[in-house]
């Protein structure tokens, strides 16, 4: 997973970073969606929640299916907007396989 090819201490709005962004991901809902985790460091310095360094290091995994029969028994919300393309009606089955109190 590459750098970032700018850093926070260049970013003074969210705008701003949404224009860097911008130049990457195309997909407007998914910039929206990236940038809740832009917060306010200070007065005048923006900050990324974003773990890059474990996302850098995990990367393999990031969107893997889950094992055959693995199982969450707890209780799971799933939010989904209805102009989302994240989840889609089919994933449905294979969510509930997964997720039984989804």
């Amino acid at each position: 997973m590459p750098s970032l090819p700018w850093t926070f201490s260049q970013i003074k709005t969210r705008e701003q970073a949404d224009q860097q962004l911008g130049k990457f991901i195309i997909d407007v809902p998914i910039r929206q969606f990236l940038l809740k985790n832009v917060y306010r460091k200070t007065a005048d310095q923006l900050a990324l929640r974003i773990n890059l360094p474990v996302l850098r290091e995990r990367v393999a995994e990031i969107g893997t299916a889950l094992p055959v029969g693995t199982i969450y028994q707890g209780k799971t919300l799933f939010l989904i907007g209805g102009k989302s393309h994240y989840v889609l009606p089919e994933d449905m089955p294979l969510i509930m396989q997964h997720f039984s109190q989804g």
